[in-house]
This record gives C-alpha cells, structure tokens and sequence, in this order.
C-alpha cells in the first residue's frame, strides 16, 4: 500500500512540476498570444474616466509597440489610420480616445507563427470593436508583426488583412 502512495505522490510532483514551468515559462507562442490579450485588454476603456486616466491610456496602450512601429490600417471602420513611429501612434490614440465614450476591443481566434530564431512572430487574428460612436460591433482581419526587444514581445507593426468582401472586386 505504502508503495502506491508513493507513486501516486510522485505522479502528482511530476505533474504539478510541468504544470508550474509552463506557467512560469511559456512558450514564445503562448507569450505573444498572451501579449496580445493584454493590448486588447489595455486598449479598451469605459466611460467616465478623469483627464489623468485619459492620459494613462495612451501610454498604456503605446507600451505594447516598439519605437519604430508602423501601423497601416487602411479604411478600418470608415476611418484611415496610419502612424510611423510610437509618438505619432501616441497622438492618434490620444485623439482616438477623445473621441469616444467608451471603447471596448478584443481579438478573436489568435493564430501565432514563431520564427525559428525566436526572436520575432507573426500573429493573424480578428479583431472586434464596439464603441460608443457606433451601435454595431466592427470586425477586421488583422496582421501583427512581433519582436523580442529587451526580453519582451513588442509589435514592429500592424496591417489589415484584405478579405474577399473588404476587397473592391470588378463585377463579372
């Protein structure tokens, strides 16, 4: 009996061992998948917050990018947005977050592809947004570009992704 009790013990350490170091020690995968969870998180903001908080956002939100981002996101949501460089980012989302109410974004079925030097990836996913300007939700295909800069997953770079119905096709 006391043998089974043994094993069992064992069993349960070696389990709870793999357990703690994958959470301790992700994957690069699951580090850029949970990265990007936070910039969702970090980019949505609810209604009736002081001038001080308004300020935090930007800087909350802009931490997630390296200095020399590039974001195109073309026509997204009938507004165009381009910013070269995190400063300029950080005006755009300033002046975003003026303009809103409330914000609310998520990103939906994150598929991350790590290079084989581990030190950058690219993520494709869906993002969704509802906002206090619009009643119906928004939702866009998008394109991340990650590096490792200082041990940490920063993005380098944002696209949209042209669907077959957000691109202009010529009758047949």
């Amino acid at each position: 009996m006391a043998k089974f009790t043994r094993f069992f013990v064992v069993i349960g350490l070696i389990a709870a061992a793999i357990v703690a170091w994958r959470v301790l020690f992700p994957n690069p995968e699951r580090q850029v998948h949970n990265r990007l969870v936070a910039l969702a998180k970090a980019a949505s903001f609810s209604g009736g917050d002081g001038n001080f908080a308004k300020l935090a956002y930007g800087n909350r939100v802009a931490d997630f990018f390296a200095p020399d981002i590039e974001v195109d996101l073309g026509a997204a949501a009938g507004q165009t947005l381009r910013a070269s460089g995190r400063d300029d980012l950080l005006e755009k989302l300033m002046v975003g977050r003026a303009a809103l109410d409330w914000l609310k974004v998520e990103f939906l079925d994150i598929s991350v592809t790590v290079a084989p030097d581990r030190q950058s990836a690219i993520a494709d996913l869906a993002g969704k947004a509802t906002s206090s300007k619009e009643k119906d939700f928004f939702v866009q295909e998008m394109k991340f570009t990650l590096k490792k800069i200082g041990g940490r997953w920063l993005i380098v770079r944002v696209e949209l992704v042209k669907t077959l119905s957000s691109a202009s096709a010529a009758p047949f």
